[in-house]
């Protein structure tokens, strides 16, 4: 009765309830069972493939009733998105009854949701990362090379599109010739090269000048491919 008490509750979308009525059936069922359970009380609800491991096989068809219990539960879990604990229930169901046509649709159609959900987070990863700016740290000892380095980033078509971070522009001599656009935004002053990488000088707040830069790329539709922050030596 409780069995067919879940049944209608998962199909009138009342899955909650429908969990505690099929969680009701497998306990009493658990009585049903007797000595088969005396030593693994519990097991149907908590551990249902170690039971059916241990087990093997019921009589007298009640494998294939506790089977059923099992795809039951799992077909709610399911449209619970509990798809691990799902595919547990019918890996325990397809151990006792192997040839029930329910379960092996079931367990196929896990699987399936499975892949899509597994799919989902690669791909909220995937804009997850694609959302990120690389930082990168550029210090050294005075005369290191570092404006050197910054030069060859602000100058050379290297067909990536970078930010160089500064204290002070005078530490970089900027060919006029090379400079795109000039822009003064408060304490930060940027400048945009040819090649498309940007020299931004952050006399205030570091963290409020790159949010500064990054809401004026945003607008204008185009995406960093890094930013360089040049420590003093």
């Amino acid at each position: 009765a409780k069995q067919d008490e879940a049944h209608l509750a998962s199909k009138e979308g009342r899955f909650f309830e429908a969990v505690q009525l099929i969680n009701a059936a497998l306990e009493s069922f658990e009585h049903v069972l007797g000595d088969a359970v005396a030593s693994r009380k519990g097991m149907l609800l908590t551990e249902p493939s170690r039971f059916a491991a241990e087990v093997g096989s019921l009589p007298g068809g009640r494998g294939d009733d506790l089977a059923g219990l099992w795809a039951s539960r799992a077909d709610i879990l399911m449209n619970l998105g509990g798809l691990r604990r799902a595919a547990i229930e019918l890996d325990a169901a397809t151990r006792l009854s192997p040839d029930a046509s329910r379960v092996a649709e079931l367990r196929a159609e896990c699987e399936r949701l499975q892949q899509v959900q597994e799919q989902g987070f690669v791909e909220e990863s995937a804009v997850a990362a694609a959302g990120k700016v690389p930082a990168h740290i550029l210090t050294g000892f005075l005369g290191s090379g570092k404006t050197t380095l910054l030069n060859r980033i602000l100058q050379e078509y290297h067909g990536k599109r970078f930010a160089v971070i500064e204290n002070e522009f005078g530490e970089i001599g900027i060919d006029d010739a090379l400079i795109a656009r000039r822009e003064e935004l408060g304490a930060e002053q940027i400048i945009e090269m040819n090649n498309g990488c940007i020299c931004c000088t952050v006399r205030g707040d570091l963290i409020q000048g790159l949010k500064k830069l990054l809401k004026r790329m945003s607008l204008e539709g185009t995406r960093l491919d890094g930013v360089i922050i040049e420590t003093t030596g």
